[in-house]
């Protein structure tokens, strides 16, 4: 299946791609300021398979955006490292959560529940 790039997707690549790279948290704010998307909801974003929370308080609509950037090639992501997201996390301001970091995901992922810090950036292509 195609998915048709929107000119929506193309912009907040774009801005993306202006300001660098940033933790997936600051992303959903830069979203919100920059789009019609309202990226703030009441679910969590979570990689069912490390089972770890990637970012709380998103909406749908922030959830089907990352989605259709990292399938569209216009986004990459990377798990950031604990004292990354330690030294991220306090510099900018942004939330983190009360959950153990994920350091090396399991083959089968945690037992319990983890924090996996995102960074994203835009892709080479934007």
């Amino acid at each position: 299946m195609t998915m048709l790039t929107t000119d929506i997707d193309l912009s907040i690549a774009a801005e993306l791609k202006r300001r660098g790279d940033m933790p997936l948290a600051m992303f959903r704010e830069l979203v919100g300021r920059v789009s019609d998307i309202d990226p703030h909801g009441d679910l969590a974003l979570v990689n069912q398979g490390w089972n770890c929370l990637l970012c709380m308080n998103v909406s749908d609509e922030f959830i089907e955006l990352v989605r259709r950037l990292h399938e569209k090639g216009l986004m990459d992501s990377r798990r950031m490292s604990q004292m990354e997201a330690v030294m991220v996390h306090a510099y900018d301001g942004v939330e983190t959560y009360k959950l153990p970091v994920a350091n090396k995901i399991p083959k089968n992922g945690y037992k319990e529940k983890r924090w996996a810090p995102m960074l994203v950036w835009a892709a080479k292509t934007v």
